[in-house]
């Protein structure tokens, strides 16, 4: 039991109470995926979207493909589905989803560029705070 418990502290070290063993997650601030680029079942954006004939569902792809394979079931409902082949294509949900994403991306780089020049206009402007070294380049 004691070395369970030593695991478990060592494991959750660093990371925030009561999510032991989590994986830590980059969140940022008003990075809202709208719902239509979301998997109805693991809320993912979607890189490859299908809708489930019986359902309606629009799920991934690979999720949709495994779980026909396996068990020859809407991932949603249930329904019986023979193949892959059932499943309709969303070609323009998908290229949304990758604009979106984008745009996004583009949007973090620039923010992050920003940020980081603000950064160094901070350190400039406060000269007294940097060492002697740095301090001869200003």
């Amino acid at each position: 039991k004691l070395k369970r418990q030593q695991a478990q502290k060592a494991a959750s070290k660093g990371s925030q109470p009561g999510l032991a063993g989590a994986r830590p997650t980059k969140i940022t601030v008003g990075a809202h995926v709208p719902d239509r680029f979301l998997d109805a079942f693991s809320r993912c954006l979607l890189k490859d979207p299908v809708r489930l004939p019986s359902s309606g569902a629009v799920v991934e792809r690979s999720a949709a493909v495994n779980h026909i394979k396996r068990y020859g079931k809407d991932l949603m409902d249930g329904a019986p589905l023979g193949s892959a082949s059932e499943l309709i294509d969303l070609p323009e949900l998908k290229a949304e989803a990758e604009a979106w994403a984008l745009k996004r991306a583009s949007e973090a780089q620039e923010l992050d560029r920003v940020q980081r020049s603000v950064i160094v206009r901070d350190l400039v402007d406060q000269e007294q705070g940097l060492p002697p070294e740095v301090r001869a380049f200003t």
